[in-house]
């Protein structure tokens, strides 16, 4: 190849590059303050995220329940870390942002209704889009008034994606994480990894 049309290629990539740059990180850039993110001290142009294109805008429904012993009980999972719960059909809403030890604006990978008690749930946060794997998962005895995490001695890296119930045995729920899938016998107190037979990808 030419070196002169190497060295023309070289410096076109290094501009293009250059101008996206200072799209991202111009804090000055006029426009709708619902198209920029705010993160640790950095104004980002939304673009660079492709909210519009690749992701949820944020207060996006991304998780949904509905319990088999009470038609009327719903619950609902944002984008944005919100749990929100209606036992009236979707008439009326308790939003829920303070569970302890859950991340602020964390994605809500996964809400779920006990098959067994009304009152139960389980939700489950992921927060990997702020550089933490952490398991997240926490569990509800009162329809969402208190919470406890039921984390416990799950791997310390890998986020949560999936929370399910036994149909028989109401103490015995399972949980697919980005490096498996694990079972506790004990409503969460412990957990067991199942790896027999399992293809190794995230669930």
């Amino acid at each position: 190849m030419n070196h002169s049309i190497l060295i023309k290629k070289v410096t076109l990539i290094i501009l293009i590059i250059g101008i996206s740059l200072v799209k991202i990180y111009n804090p000055v850039i006029a426009g709708p303050a619902e198209d920029f993110l705010h993160t640790k001290e950095i104004t980002e142009l939304i673009d660079a995220v492709e909210k519009n294109g690749a992701t949820s805008p944020y207060g996006t429904i991304v998780a949904f329940s509905e319990s088999p012993i009470n038609e009327g009980l719903l619950v609902i999972g944002t984008d944005d870390g919100l749990v929100q719960i209606t036992e009236n059909g979707g008439s009326t809403w308790k939003k829920i942002d303070n569970i302890p030890g859950a991340p602020i604006q964390s994605y809500v990978n996964s809400v779920y209704l006990s098959q067994h008690d009304e009152n139960l749930i389980y939700v489950a946060f992921n927060h990997h889009k702020y550089g933490d794997f952490k398991p997240y998962i926490f569990k509800s005895k009162d329809k969402g008034n208190t919470w406890n995490s039921i984390s416990n001695n799950l791997p310390e890296r890998g986020s949560v994606y999936a929370i399910e119930e036994d149909h028989e045995d109401p103490g015995l729920i399972f949980c697919g994480t980005e490096f498996g899938v694990f079972f506790s016998p004990n409503y969460g107190e412990r957990w067991k990894k199942l790896s027999s037979g399992l293809i190794k990808k995230n669930l």
